[in-house]
């Protein structure tokens, strides 16, 4: 079950961090502060936009395998940001995708613990899934914060981009009870 848990801590350690630091890095690039709340609404919308469909996508397919897809793509779309982040067109576009499939992390790792299990065990479930969120939403921006400093902006990125893709792949290999 650390797998499934682990859903919700990446998903609240990567959310935290960035909606603490992406105005922050937006600022430090010479990015005006009207720059910087767009960059956050836009991540932002990507995290709320996603949710419907990849719910869906969820109910249609192994919800392990889309967390394992939201993963990946995440840490894809994370080790495109400092490439885009002079190109405001581009960085919006790339923090969207981003945004929305961290935030399909979430919605999956969800799915997985509705297909899990049942009756008292959901409710369980459902708490220890809200612990784990909560925990990764303490550390999340205190690491993030520790990493920017010691180095930098695009260095915090590529770390999240890291954990992400290690993410995935543990995702990738955990076999759950989910209709695989």
């Amino acid at each position: 079950f650390p797998v499934i848990f682990g859903a919700a801590s990446m998903f609240a350690a990567v959310e935290s961090a960035m909606l603490i630091f992406l105005p922050i890095l937006a600022l430090e690039l010479g990015h005006s502060i009207e720059v910087g709340t767009q960059v956050l609404t836009v991540y932002g919308l990507g995290l709320v936009a996603s949710q419907i469909p990849v719910g869906q996508l969820a109910d249609k397919f192994s919800p392990r395998l889309v967390v394992t897809g939201c993963s990946g793509l995440a840490a894809l779309f994370a080790l495109m940001v400092p490439f885009v982040q002079t190109e405001l067109w581009a960085l919006h576009a790339v923090l969207f995708v981003w945004g929305g499939a961290i935030g399909g992390i979430y919605t999956a790792g969800l799915v997985v613990v509705g297909n899990t299990f049942k009756g008292e065990a959901l409710a369980a479930a459902n708490t220890g899934f809200t612990f784990a969120y909560a925990v990764g939403g303490v550390l999340g921006p205190f690491a993030a914060g520790v990493i920017r400093d010691g180095m930098g902006g695009n260095g915090l990125i590529g770390l999240i981009a890291v954990a992400l893709a290690l993410y995935a792949c543990a995702a990738a290999r955990r076999p759950t009870a989910d209709r695989a």
